[in-house]
């Protein structure tokens, strides 16, 4: 799926110097490497974290944040550079297509040891534990996480899509500005996810 992602990154980029119906050829196949890409990413998260026998998900979050950061950066540096977008996105692409295949090289298979997650599935769940799949839909605990998850996607999707257009376009600032301001919230969500599992903790207990 990185290598899809990639592919549909250098389409955008030639897109870019041709119309609007090439880049949204090419932005539906980003769409769907990326969110294949995404759930890949969570996949192995939730395997580390069955082998470790404790959450640390909102730390892997956070570090794709850290990611999201520096290239909101590289972004801003590109617009201050007058650097094109053709050649911005060509080079993200091409690191892209080397840096992802080599890096899942070292991640841990799904397959990996279970000794821990035996033992854990041995041990009692909650005895209120749904009777099928459709019931744990109807579950008021699920019902109350997908409530949380909807409205922070709609927080985050609205921040990615729309901080640096309503700087840029709503309020005169400058292209730079506009692009750093995006940095500046994807700072921020970077820490709260960091922190998040504290406070998740925290709550819990």
């Amino acid at each position: 799926m990185s290598i899809l992602t990639a592919f549909a990154l250098a389409g955008v980029a030639f897109g870019y110097q041709y119309g609007r119906w090439p880049i949204v050829v090419a932005l539906f196949f980003l769409g769907i490497g990326y969110g294949s890409w995404d759930v890949a990413m969570n996949v192995q998260g939730a395997t580390v974290e069955r082998l470790l026998g404790r959450a640390i998900m909102s730390r892997f979050h956070a570090g794709f944040s850290v990611g999201t950061v520096a290239g909101a950066l590289v972004g801003t540096a590109m617009v201050a550079l007058e650097v094109s977008v053709t050649t911005h996105l060509l080079v993200v692409a091409m690191t892209l297509s080397i840096a992802v295949p080599i890096g899942v090289r070292s991640f841990v298979p799904d397959t990996a040891p279970q000794e821990d997650a035996v033992d854990a599935a041995a041990a009692p769940t909650t005895p209120d534990a749904p009777r099928s799949a459709l019931s744990a839909w109807r579950e008021r605990r699920t019902i109350l996480i997908g409530i949380f998850v909807l409205a922070y996607a709609f927080a985050e999707g609205t921040g990615n899509d729309w901080i640096a257009i309503a700087l840029i376009d709503g309020y005169g600032a400058t292209a730079v500005i506009g692009t750093l301001g995006f940095a500046v919230f994807l700072a921020a969500m970077t820490a709260g996810r960091w922190f998040g599992l504290a406070g998740w903790t925290s709550m819990v207990g």
